[in-house]
């Protein structure tokens, strides 16, 4: 469930845990703030559909769960849905979605064996 939205013209949108996206509000970017992955994955639809972001950022702390549904929705050139790591719970699901993303862009592992 979305609680909080703070909408600025930005074509970017971060959705994230409550308190995580104060500096992205201070960017002017547009925050929505998630209890949990239901929640992120009702607004990360929601931002889809609408179609005004050409960048949406995750959290993979509430994406970890549904990266199955995260990458049905990144199948679209636009928006480009980017996980982001947590800087308290750093999990690695944000390092490995963006190795994929950059497999399906360049069309080879360019961090293979590194």
């Amino acid at each position: 469930m979305d609680i909080t939205n703070t909408n600025t013209k930005s074509s970017v949108a971060y959705i994230g845990p409550v308190g995580a996206g104060f500096g992205f509000k201070l960017a002017g970017i547009n925050v929505h703030e998630c209890v949990d992955a239901d929640g992120m994955v009702g607004t990360l639809k929601s931002l889809v559909q609408q179609g005004n972001h050409n960048i949406i950022f995750v959290d993979e702390t509430l994406a970890k769960h549904v990266l199955d549904i995260i990458a049905k929705l990144n199948q679209n050139p636009l928006p480009a849905i980017i996980l982001l790591a947590n800087p308290v719970e750093a999990q690695k699901v944000a390092a490995t979605n963006l190795q994929k993303l950059m497999v399906r862009a360049i069309g080879s592992d360019i961090f293979e064996g590194k």
